[in-house]
C-alpha cells in the first residue's frame, strides 16, 4: 500500500511507537505500506527516479517477508546487499 507521509506517521506511531513517517513498514501477514513522500523526496536528494526508490521499498518490505531483518550492523549490511542485487536485476534494461 502506498501512503503519504501524514498517514505514514500514523501507521509508524501506531503499529511501531516511533513519531513521523518512514520508508516502509513490512507486517508479518503480508502487508507492506511504503511511503511514496518519503521516496519521493529520497530520489530527489539522491538524484535517482522515483520509480527506482519506490521500488526499493517494496524490495524491503519483501525482503523482511522473506525473513531478513536489520537490527543488528551486520544484518543490516546482508540485507543492504541483498536489497541492492535484486534492485539492480530489476531495473536492469535490456
Amino acid at each position: 500500500m502506498f501512503l503519504g507521509s501524514r498517514a505514514m506517521a500514523a501507521a509508524n506511531g501506531r503499529f511501531l511507537g516511533h513519531a513521523g513517517p518512514t520508508d516502509v513498514i513490512t507486517f508479518e501477514h503480508g502487508e507492506i505500506l511504503v511511503c511514496a513522500d518519503v521516496a519521493h523526496g529520497e530520489a530527489r536528494g539522491r538524484g535517482i527516479p522515483f520509480a527506482e526508490e519506490v521500488l526499493r521499498y517494496a524490495v524491503h518490505g519483501w525482503l523482511h517477508l522473506c525473513g531478513y531483518d536489520d537490527g543488528l550492523p551486520a544484518d543490516r549490511r546482508r540485507m543492504h546487499a541483498a536489497q541492492e542485487r535484486l534492485v539492480a536485476c530489476l531495473t536492469a534494461r535490456v
